[in-house]
């Protein structure tokens, strides 16, 4: 059987702000009017579970989730990403890769 190949494209970029309006704030100051976007696609996805729940076979929760502090926010970038944006930057450094863009997986730099 062929082994399929992960796809990987550096315009992919993970970043962290401190809470939704923060994310909110940076993503306003990205695009002008008039001009060609400077991001494909972008996705909120809020406070990541760190560690997960467990629950027994009713569905009942045992331990509950707990939640990174900082707003993840997902960006396939039309070309380079800005240079405001690259302190924002999350380093997987191995972690579990749950989010990406039409198959393109995310790498650290």
């Amino acid at each position: 059987m062929k082994k399929i190949e992960k796809i990987k494209d550096k315009r992919f970029r993970k970043y962290q702000f401190n809470d939704e309006q923060d994310a909110l704030d940076n993503i306003a100051t990205l695009n002008v009017e008039g001009e060609a976007p400077v991001y494909s696609g972008l996705v909120m996805l809020g406070f990541l579970v760190k560690n997960e729940g467990e629950y027994d076979e009713e569905g009942n929760e045992l331990k509950a989730p707990t939640y990174s502090n900082k707003y993840s926010v997902d960006v396939f970038w039309s070309d380079l990403e800005p240079e405001g944006w690259k302190s924002k930057k999350i380093k997987l450094d191995g972690a579990k890769n749950q989010h990406t863009f039409l198959g393109i997986q995310y790498e650290d730099e």
